[in-house]
């Protein structure tokens, strides 16, 4: 029913992103982004895909990293990530 609900929201041009604990620690997720999502899209579907902190961090490095993001991170800082990234 998920992955219908996300097809139909992705065919709409919205971004679609859950993840369901059916047991305790077993998760599933279906994601179905638009490829217009913006930043806060990116990154939830970035931490469900992750499976520790360290993980998500590093992802939201990358993605910040590649994209030429500007922040105010103390963490993207201590990760090497610039925060005014070079044109």
């Amino acid at each position: 029913m998920l992955k219908s609900l996300a097809e139909r929201c992705r065919d709409r041009g919205m971004s679609f992103v859950a993840v369901v604990e059916y047991a305790p620690g077993e998760y599933g997720r279906t994601v179905a982004l638009s490829g217009t999502q913006d930043f806060h899209m990116t990154m939830l579907e970035a931490l469900a895909r992750s499976s520790s902190i360290d993980g998500f961090a590093i992802s939201v490095a990358r993605y910040v990293r590649e994209h030429k993001i500007p922040h105010n991170s103390i963490v993207l800082a201590h990760l090497g990530v610039p925060a005014e990234p070079a044109p």
